[in-house]
Order: structure tokens, then C-alpha cells, then sequence
């Protein structure tokens, strides 16, 4: 509204054009309610009467801008309004009939953006005076989120708050703040309409398929120019101007309603093609280091594609499960991958990885070792079987980051924040009093997943003092229910909070080998019914310990090779990730290798992707006693051979008794191999050898296991509908 002080300041001396006046009275009358209020209309009539027609046009262009804007039909008229927004601040000598208009334009894009975070009433009225404008906008707002802020969203309440703290008050930063978040309003709006339109297609069996088809890629070209479109306006424009919790909520915000958009077009054409799909055109995952630079490159989600379509053709409401997991070993990105296929098409899934990316500023062995992580040298010492500085690293590393535990709390506040989830789930060993602190401030279920059996380093540093351990929307899973492991946990766990769920393994590991598959990997590998196969898998990433199996073992003589099979044996070496030049070299090295028995045969692969079918049609595994490994052979019923070495971690040292309790494992310490002591190799030989012809025994029995086996796939659904009610 405009004041008389002001209009006796606009008021000036001039020639009346009656014919103008009544034209414009005339339009004026014409834009009362819903347009102009009654009060306002009088007070631009009192203009007009003295001749100021420039400064009613004025301010009528701009309502007429700032009105429309409301539809968001236009991004162009955002656009314009932004330029007047920043013209006015050049102009300081203009008129302040500007100046007000544009104040009060920034007032309505205030208002219209608490009212899309979930205020019902915000402030009509934010402040008239440009020297008060920030400290009046903040006020108004902590009342807003005094009266409603209990009842809001987690991350509208965070965005607000984080905007309560900026020391920003001067009417150039509330100007840049309105006209970015005018815009974010029409991209929001846009995507909003292209969801509704394909929401609201028709999904009837009679419709024509050409046509379909060609509806269908409509929808998908518009969707995929929204993204890119949207994802440049959103680096070069917006992220840059915003605190770093601000600009995570508008991200979260975003990949929600892509997950949204993402989700309706698969459903749609499921229904109308009757084929169970799921597609990624534009969730979450698209965030990623594979999206466009204009995305944020922390993002980098674990690789899912291999997850089997869900099959369903009603319309989708999934909720999103943010896992927080690791790279240490591949153990706990095995267990995401798990989280991902039991809960396909019932949850959307996103994956953090929690020290290269989540808390990458927090890592105080990347500051000194120039770049190189806590995680990169965790596996670097892995593979080299430099135990004894992983017990260092693995004492240390938490100790350092321990003493960062607000930081610490912040990062994983602010990866929250960016996927918007409804759920977190946790498969990473440390933190998790952390874990646990954020989701009790965000008001989140929180699920808490054991990838060894041993779950001391799952429990380290939680307790009444650093966490609330009474909140009741967490929980944290126990593999097998026996009394040593139960009783490890609630020393420092409730009871009510520990979770029988079954180990986290793949699926493929709960499910019988099929023919075409067994078929199949007999052929490639040249494996007859008759012959025996042999694993080696030292790790994830292919420890050095896996030559020096293969060298052993081609030591085998024809008689012993003969007590082991009435066909050929096998060995297969699975060698790593063939993209690390030392693996490739290995795998080399390995099928080089010449058999002292003509019966047997070597082999180097980097099957990962076939390990649950090698693990089925195997007769023994010489591995290393990993959480993720070991309990994969429990669930194809492998007995397994450890590689023990001296200084072996201690919880990989629960999942090797325990399976030697459970007599499905033995244990082998690795004497020298080196060429100075050839015969370290016979040596090795000696004792490896009835270890080896024991577990081929074994195998025509079927194991008889003291504990129960739960499908961590049911229990894991269950909890997470126990957690929704």
C-alpha cells in the first residue's frame, strides 16, 4: 500500500487528459478484486487525479507481472521480474513508488515460498520499509516457526532455521534471496504440471500402441529437457548463492519430486505396455558422477543396476531409503547392494558412500597423506596384508574423527538434507551414535545394519552420555541369534532395539542356482560334471595372498589331485577389479601359471557378478574371513578354508571361530612363499592339502547349523513397516 506522505511527494503539477483519465479509471475499476484491493484502487485514482499517469502505468505493469507470475505458466515473466528487482537497487534517486512495488514483490515471493515449505498463514504484511526489511522478514518467520513449526516438514524446519542464522539483513541480499527463489517456484511449478499431465494420462488397454509409443517418448524427451534445463539454471544461478544447508534442502527438495516425476511416467508405462519396469530418467540416482556438470558432483551413488525390475502396475507411492555405506573391502557395499534388491520397487533407493564423499572434509588422513583417504588406504593395506597398520588405522582413524563429532554430524545432516529421504540405513561400522544423534533431530527412522558378526565396532562410542539411545524410531540388526552374539550387543544395546534379521547377503546367495546359470558357468570355465572346483577369494579386492594360493596349488601332484576328484580339478582365483593395472597383472600372472598335474586346471577371472553361482556349483573356498564373504558361504553352505594370517582383525576373527564352531570352516596360516625358500611352497602344501580333501568331504553332506537362518529380505521390509506405523 501506498502513503499519503508519499503521494504528496509523487504529487506534481501538470495538464490533465481527461480522455487518458477516464480510460484508465475505467481499466481500474475492471482490476478490483481479485486483482486490486478496493483501498488500493482509490489510493491510484487520488494518482490519477493529479496527472501522475507514468507512475499508475508503472505500478500496474508490475502487479500485472507480479500477478501472473502467481499462475507460473511463464519462466520468462521470473525472468523480468528479477530485472526489475535488481534496477530498482541501481536507481537510487528513482521513484520510491518503485522502490515500494518492488519491496512488495519481494514480500509476495517471500510469502509464496513459506506457503510451498508448508506454512498455512504466513505474514501477510513483511515490512514497508526497506531499512527494516531483513530484520522484520526473520521475525516474522521464527514466528511462523514458532506457531507451525512442529507440524512441518524436517527439511522445510532445517531451511528455515539455517535462514534465521544468516547475519544478512542489507535489502541486496533479500533481492538476490526473492529472485532465485521466484524462479526455483516456476521450475517447481513446470515440473509440477509435467507430473500431473502424465498422472492424469489415460491408462486404458484400448488405446492405440503406435500412438502410445509416441506419447510415451514425448513425455520422456520433455522430462529429459526439464532436467538438463533445469540442472544448469540450478548450478550457475543458485547454488553459489546459498548457505550450504540452504542449498542441500533445495536439492533434496528437487530429487524428491524427480523421484516423484520418475516414478509415474515407469508406472504409466507399465500399465499401458503390461511389462513390470522401473526406468531412471530423472531420480535421484542422476545426481551421480555419470550426470551432467551441472549437478552436484558429491553425489556419487553405489552401482544398482543389476537390481531386477519390480513387478507392479498400480501407481507408485514409494518412500526413499537413504544407506549410508563404505568402500573399505567391498563387504559393506555388498550389504547396500542387498538393501537395494530386497527393497526394489517397494522403497526408491539411494546410496551414500560415507568417507569418500559424506565425510570427505572430516578426514584428517586425506589432509595429511595428500589426498589419499582413510578409505584409500584402508584398502591399499588390505591388499598388501598389512594388518598390523590396519589395527592402527582402524583404532586411530575413529579416534581423530571422534574428536570432530560436530562436524561430523554436520556433514551427514547436510547428505540428509540433499536426498530427502524418509528412511536412513546405516550398514557403515562407526558413527553410529551419530547416525543416530542426526536422525533424532530430523525426527527420522533409523536402521542400523551389522555387516560382521562380531558388532563391537558397530556399538563403539555410543551410550547414554553421547546419544539418545531411548528414541524410538531405531533399531539395529543382529545376524544370528545365539547367545554369544546376543549378549555382546546388549551390553551396550537395549534389548528392544536388537533385530534378528539374517545376514545381509545378496539375493542371489538365498536363492537355489539355476540350470541355464549352471550351465552356463560350466561352459565358460570348461568345468564337466565330474571335476571339482576349488575358490580363491581373498577379499573384495583380490588380496596379494590369492597368487600365492594359485602357486601352491599348482604344486598339486597327479595322486593327490586323483584323492580329490575322479575328474579335473579347478582352482578359480577371483582376481578384483580389472580396472586396477596390479589386479589385471595378477589375473595374468595366475593363468600363466603351468599345473604340475595335467588333471588340473587354473583359472584368474573378475566374476563378481557370478560369485553366488560360483559359490553353488564350488565344492570348497579358501577366503579370507570377511563379514560379507564368509556369511555368503554359510548361506550356499561352502565349507570354507580361512586365510588367517598373524594379526587378523578381531571381528574377522569372530566370523572365522564361529564358523569353525559351526564345522563349515578351518582355519590356515600362509607360510613363506618367496623364492629364497622353495621349499616354503612344499611346506604349505603339506598341511593345505588334508585341509582342502576335508572340506570336499564335507561338502556331499548337508551342514546341520545350530542357529536359524532368517530371509534378511522379510525381516528388513518388516522393519521398515514397523518403523512407518
Amino acid at each position: 500500500m501506498t502513503s499519503d506522505p508519499l503521494l504528496s511527494h509523487w504529487t506534481q503539477s501538470s495538464k490533465k487528459n481527461e480522455e487518458l483519465f477516464l480510460e484508465v479509471k475505467s481499466f481500474l475499476e475492471d482490476l478490483q478484486p481479485p486483482w486490486l484491493a478496493k483501498e488500493e484502487t482509490q489510493r491510484l485514482l487520488h494518482l490519477l487525479e493529479r496527472n501522475e499517469i507514468e507512475l499508475v502505468d508503472r505500478y500496474i505493469e508490475v502487479q500485472m507481472h507480479l500477478r501472473t507470475s502467481e499462475e507460473r505458466n511463464h519462466l520468462h515473466v521470473a525472468i523480468e521480474l528479477e530485472k526489475k528487482l535488481e534496477n530498482y537497487l541501481k536507481n537510487a534517486q528513482g521513484s520510491d513508488l518503485k522502490k515500494e512495488l518492488a519491496l512488495r514483490c519481494m514480500e509476495k515471493i517471500l510469502n509464496n515460498w513459506l506457503i510451498s515449505l508448508g506454512l498455512t498463514s504466513p505474514p501477510t504484511a513483511l515490512s514497508l520499509h526497506r531499512e527494516h526489511f531483513g530484520a522484520n522478514v526473520k521475525r516474522n518467520i521464527a514466528i511462523g516457526l514458532k506457531e507451525e513449526g512442529p507440524r512441518l516438514e524436517w527439511n522445510a524446519r532445517i531451511a528455515l532455521e539455517d535462514l534465521l542464522q544468516t547475519s544478512e539483513e542489507s535489502i541486496e541480499y533479500w533481492n538476490r534471496l526473492c529472485a532465485r527463489l521466484e524462479q526455483l517456484l516456476v521450475w517447481e511449478e513446470v515440473l509440477k504440471e509435467i507430473h500431473e499431465r502424465i498422472q492424469n494420462f489415460p491408462r486404458k488397454e484400448t488405446l492405440d500402441p503406435e500412438n502410445l509409443e509416441k506419447q510415451l517418448e514425448v513425455f520422456e524427451k520433455e522430462i529429459s529437457s526439464f532436467y538438463h534445463q533445469f540442472g544448469k539454471v540450478l548450478s550457475e544461478h543458485f547454488l553459489s548463492g546459498f548457505s550450504d544447508i540452504f542449498k542441500s534442502a533445495l536439492l533434496g527438495r528437487f530429487r524428491k519430486a524427480f523421484e516423484g516425476l520418475n516414478n509415474s511416467y515407469a508406472d504409466l508405462k507399465s500399465a499401458l505396455l503390461k511389462k513390470p519396469i522401473d526406468l531412471h530418467l530423472c531420480c535421484g540416482c542422476h545426481f551421480g558422477p555419470s550426470a551432467p556438470p551441472c549437478w552436484d558432483a558429491k553425489m556419487r551413488m553405489a552401482n544398482l543396476t543389476n537390481i531386477q525390475p519390480f513387478n507392479t502396475y498400480k501407481e507408485s507411492s514409494k518412500q526413499t531409503l537413504l544407506v549410508f555405506t563404505c568402500g573399505g573391502g567391498r563387504g559393506h557395499l555388498n550389504a547396500a547392494k542387498a538393501i537395494g534388491e530386497y527393497t526394489k520397487g517397494k522403497y526408491h533407493i539411494q546410496v551414500a558412500n560415507t568417507l569418500e564423499e559424506t565425510l570427505a572434509s572430516t578426514d584428517i588422513f586425506k589432509r595429511m597423506l595428500l589426498n589419499f583417504s582413510q578409505e584409500r588406504l584402508y584398502n591399499y593395506l588390505l591388499r598388501n596384508e598389512a594388518f598390523e597398520w590396519i589395527k592402527v588405522l582402524t583404532s586411530v582413524g575413529p579416534f581423530f574423527l571422534m574428536l570432530q563429532q560436530e562436524s561430523i554430524e554436520k556433514a551427514i545432516r547436510l547428505e540428509v538434507l540433499r536426498h530427502n529421504p524418509d528412511f536412513l540405513v546405516t550398514c557403515f561400522p562407526t558413527f553410529n551414535a551419530m547416525f543416530l544423534n542426526v536422525a533424532k533431530e530430523l525426527d527420522l527412522p533409523l536402521l542400523m545394519v551389522t555387516t560382521d558378526l562380531d558388532t563391537e565396532i558397530f556399538t563403539r562410542g555410543m551410550s547414554l552420555r553421547s546419544c539418545d539411545m531411548s528414541y524410538p524410531k531405531w533399531g539395529m540388526t543382529l545376524a544370528y541369534d545365539t547367545h554369544g552374539m546376543r549378549e555382546r550387543l546388549e551390553k551396550r544395546i537395549p534389548t528392544s532395539k536388537i533385530h534378528i534379521s539374517g545376514f545381509p547377503v545378496r539375493l542371489a546367495f538365498n536363492l537355489p542356482i539355476s540350470d541355464v546359470e549352471n550351465e552356463a558357468i560350466r561352459q565358460k570355465f570348461e568345468i564337466d560334471i565330474n571335476d571339482r572346483l576349488l575358490l580363491v577369494v581373498i577379499g573384495g579386492i583380490a588380496g596379494r595372498a590369492t597368487e600365492k594360493y594359485a602357486m601352491i596349488l599348482s604344486h598339486l601332484s597327479d595322486e593327490e589331485v586323483s584323492e580329490l576328484t575322479k575328474g579335473k580339478l579347478h582352482i578359480l582365483c577371483l582376481c578384483g577389479d580389472q580396472k586396477l593395472p596390479e589386479n589385471k597383472a595378477m589375473r595374468l600372472r595366475i593363468d600363466d601359471l603351468r599345473p604340475k598335474s595335467k588333471q588340473m586346471k587354473i583359472h584368474g577371472t573378475p566374476a563378481y557378478e557370478t560369485i553366488a553361482g560360483l559359490m553353488s556349483i564350488a565344492d570348497a573356498m579358501i577366503t579370507k574371513p570377511g563379514g560379507c564373504t564368509t556369511n555368503e558361504g554359510l548361506a550356499k553352505g561352502l565349507p570354507m578354508i580361512f586365510h588367517a594370517p598373524f594379526a587378523l582383525m578381531d571381528w574377522e576373527v569372530s566370523n572365522m571361530d564361529f564358523c569353525i564352531q559351526e564345522k563349515m570352516g578351518a582355519r590356515f596360516k600362509l607360510r613363506s612363499t618367496t623364492s629364497l625358500f622353495q621349499d616354503g611352497i612344499a611346506k604349505n602344501k603339506e598341511i593345505l592339502f588334508p585341509l582342502i580333501k576335508a572340506a570336499f568331504s564335507r561338502r556331499k553332506k548337508a551342514p546341520s547349523n545350530s542357529f536359524e537362518k532368517k530371509d534378511f529380505g522379510v525381516e528388513l521390509l518388516q522393519l521398515l513397516e514397523s518403523f512407518s506405523c
